[in-house]
């Protein structure tokens, strides 16, 4: 086989930091492509792919697909009394995990789509492994269960996930998610929030949606709890959320891989790859 291929190294940037010139340096990361110009008797399917010389080889990154769930890698407890695993092992090790108290803010950049889904399944089952509950507020219903388990519990008390939805006011949806926090929390005693903001703004406006993330701010610091917001491109609450996060990293789309990278602490480049039901990450050198 033979044809005509372009290696390059380029910059990607942050969506914000297009809006934002103070965040470019924030924002930008180094990247590499492949781009597939000529193949002899080869149909082309993606003429562009991130590829990484991690490891010291050449590895191209397939588009992100999972036909499979993800598990978490092997439960090992907390990271220690301030810090829980997230499940991942190398997101634990660039991010420090989530820190009891604090934000983990997940930003999820146009193109993704609900592939970042993966990612909290395993955030949301570690937690169930190390006996916690999971609380979520969702714009959606999620696919897959974050615990296939709670399908087979005979009453919904019994099971460790608990979904809110948006009710008709933003006061009955505050309410609801505070009267199934505190149940959660009364039978597992901690619970792990995982709060998409999207689900409040575009039903509630941007004002009600930070105010439900001031409320959840509060529980966190409270509880010692982390709590993990997500915010999406194009949202008000993009500009303000990081402000009061604690942690925050970008999920971002390119050439159809899944690249994630911390914005604090500032991190390098990593592609997100499932790989034999688990998930991994691989840095982009």
């Amino acid at each position: 086989m033979d044809g005509i291929v372009t290696l390059r190294q380029t910059w990607v940037f942050g969506e914000r930091a297009k809006r934002f010139e103070r965040e470019e340096y924030v924002e930008r990361r180094s990247v590499r492509e492949i781009e597939f110009e000529k193949l002899r008797g080869v149909a082309i399917k993606n003429r562009t792919y991130v590829f990484t010389l991690a490891g010291s080889r050449f590895t191209y990154i397939l588009p992100y697909e999972t036909e499979e769930v993800p598990e978490p890698c092997t439960y090992t407890g907390d990271l220690d009394e301030n810090r829980l695993s997230t499940g991942i092992k190398e997101l634990d090790e660039i991010s420090g995990g989530l820190m009891r108290g604090g934000i983990f803010l997940v930003e999820i950049e146009h193109g993704v789509g609900l592939r970042y889904l993966p990612l909290l399944h395993v955030m949301g089952r570690h937690a169930v492994l190390a006996g916690r509950a999971v609380l979520a507020l969702l714009n959606f219903i999620p696919i897959p269960s974050f615990e296939p388990e709670a399908e087979k519990a005979k009453e919904k008390r019994e099971r460790p996930l608990s979904v809110v939805y948006p009710e008709e006011t933003y006061d009955d949806t505050a309410v609801a998610y505070v009267r199934e926090y505190e149940r959660l929390k009364h039978q597992f005693k901690e619970v792990l929030e995982i709060v998409d903001l999207d689900a409040i703004e575009s039903r509630f406006g941007y004002r009600k949606a930070m105010d439900f993330l001031i409320d959840a701010i509060s529980r966190a610091f409270s509880n010692r709890m982390p709590v993990i917001v997500l915010v999406k491109g194009g949202m008000t609450s993009v500009s303000i959320a990081p402000r009061l996060a604690s942690q925050h990293i970008v999920l971002k789309e390119m050439d159809g891989a899944l690249l994630i990278y911390g914005v604090s602490p500032r991190t390098g480049l990593y592609c997100l790859v499932p790989e034999k039901g688990k998930m991994r990450m691989i840095p982009v050198l």
